[in-house]
């Protein structure tokens, strides 16, 4: 009940969000934040329901010699930038298949802080990667899908992660799977 609960908070927080943004009333409270805090905590908050449905969750941090803390800091609102990551964490639950392993991987390349979420599904047909963000497309028949969802998640992460800067990408992984990458702008400077 729980796990159904929170999907459907999810779905109805997706259609709230889309219908502002829409109408242009997505406000953000902006703030510097430590993305390797924000998704420790979230992953935490999240795994007990992970594992109850038998997944297994991981979090890396891979760090470059330059940075010696291990944070990686962006200005972002904290909720909108949750919401991104459970998203991406909500569609590798549903497309992972028998692997039930979900990797998160902070790190920065260059002068973008980027979070992948990791899973080992399928993976999206090269002929759907550029629809996959989309408003309401579905890579499958919805009307026969065992994948439940509205085909808004990832159209309001991106949307999102647009307004502060960054973008969210699809990656085929190595060996079978997918990689949601946020790239966000990283906030030098400011310690």
């Amino acid at each position: 009940m729980v796990s159904e609960s929170e999907r459907l908070t999810r779905l109805i927080n997706n259609v709230l969000d889309f219908s502002r943004m829409e109408q242009g009333g997505k406000h953000y409270s902006m703030e510097r934040l430590d993305l390797v805090v924000l998704c420790t905590e979230l992953l935490e908050s999240q795994r007990p329901r992970y594992e109850q449905s038998g997944f297994q969750l991981e979090l890396r941090t891979r760090c470059s010699k330059d940075n010696v803390t291990g944070q990686v800091w962006v200005q972002a609102d904290p909720e909108s930038l949750k919401q991104s990551v459970l998203n991406l964490l909500s569609n590798a639950e549903k497309y992972s298949g028998k692997r039930k392993v979900i990797e998160v991987e902070i790190h920065q390349v260059e002068s973008w802080a980027c979070v992948d979420v990791m899973d080992r599904g399928k993976g999206v047909p090269p002929s759907q990667a550029k629809r996959i963000f989309e408003e309401f497309y579905r890579g499958d028949d919805s009307l026969t899908a065992k994948v439940r969802g509205s085909g808004l998640g990832l159209s309001i992460t991106r949307r999102i992660l647009g307004d502060h800067g960054g973008d969210v990408l699809y990656l085929p992984r190595e060996g079978g799977g997918s990689i949601f990458r946020i790239q966000l702008p990283v906030a030098n400077g400011l310690e």
